[in-house]
């Protein structure tokens, strides 16, 4: 941050940046306050810049299959090469069967929607693609926070607990139907209150749970602009994982 202390010929390599004047003594407690804001805004920026490092990198070495008593590879085993984009259906305003990346293109502006499908069915995969996408506004460079409704549940439990105090654009929630309906609750309020900050939402949960504990209710399903349902994988989804698994491999017979 140059600082301007009398008037000079500026150095050349120092032309292009803004220097903060510090010429006049009568001005010295205004310049020393902008000194103090453009060193607390860099600050800022580089620790959010790390901590959006840090969320990647746990999205990106958590397991692929957290409930196998096998244990599964890191989801790194399948970002990026061998994530297949889902077909998705749309409920409120039912469309054709389409991939989720052309359904999600043309409806970015809905505040919150819920993605149900059968266990297993690629929720949370979804979900973490759409964080670690880089030039996505799900990416935590964009100041988005990748959460479980678990985690909501057991901080809600605390008597005390440091609020993130991170601006937050948009929440990805995973595993609501893991709460089960004893902290659903807890997790529709958490909703709630972040969209009427203006927050933006991305849910996930089973579809026989969505529709057996939240649709039911008009306060909380009304939360939600659309609920989107992952579709089965078809015979060419399997085709075209295998054959990008074998090709990095480097194996044509697999």
């Amino acid at each position: 941050i140059p600082l301007m202390r009398c008037t000079c010929d500026v150095p050349e390599g120092l032309g292009r940046l803004r220097s903060i004047d510090f010429c006049s003594e009568a001005d010295f407690e205004r310049s020393f306050a902008e000194l103090v804001s453009a060193i607390e805004a860099d600050r800022r920026s580089a620790s959010a810049v790390a901590d959006a490092r840090q969320e990647r990198d746990r999205v990106l070495n958590a397991s692929v299959l957290p409930w196998s008593p096998q244990g599964s590879p890191s989801f790194r085993f399948l970002w990026p090469e061998r994530f297949v984009d889902p077909m998705v259906r749309p409920h409120k305003s039912p469309g054709p069967v389409v991939r989720f990346a052309a359904w999600d293109s043309a409806n970015r502006d809905i505040g919150a929607v819920v993605l149900v499908g059968a266990p297993g069915g690629g929720k949370t995969t979804l979900l973490r693609s759409l964080f670690l996408s880089d030039d996505s506004i799900y990416s935590p460079q964009y100041s988005v926070s990748f959460t479980t409704a678990a985690l909501v549940v057991a901080e809600s439990k605390k008597t005390s607990h440091r609020s993130d105090v991170r601006t937050v654009s948009l929440v990805l929630l995973d595993g609501v139907d893991e709460v089960g309906s004893a902290g659903l609750d807890t997790v529709m309020d958490h909703v709630a209150k972040v969209r009427s900050r203006g927050v933006r939402v991305r849910m996930t949960c089973r579809t026989d749970f969505y529709f057996r504990h939240i649709a039911m209710r008009e306060n909380w399903t009304g939360l939600f602009g659309e609920v989107v349902e992952l579709q089965d994988w078809t015979r060419a989804d399997a085709e075209m994982f295998a054959e990008r698994y074998a090709d990095q491999a480097g194996d044509p017979s697999l």
